[in-house]
């Protein structure tokens, strides 16, 4: 997943991309994609992992400008 500062959000799984945004609430974070949630939103905390971000059903790692324009 790739999350923007201004609440956007990209999921992406191989052969298969959605776009959706995110919040924070309660200490969770919030998604809503278009078609894997079906617009509706799944909220879960988040633990840290080796660099990754892990949820109910999310994974993500913070990327450099660099890696994002790539």
């Amino acid at each position: 997943a790739c999350l923007g500062g201004n609440g956007t959000l990209i999921g992406q799984m191989p052969g298969k991309t959605d776009t959706g945004s995110w919040s924070l609430k309660n200490g969770e974070l919030c998604i809503m994609m278009s078609k894997w949630t079906k617009g509706k939103p799944k909220c879960s905390a988040l633990v840290a992992d080796n660099g990754w971000y892990l949820g109910k059903g999310v994974k993500f790692r913070k990327i450099s400008r660099v890696e994002a324009s790539l």
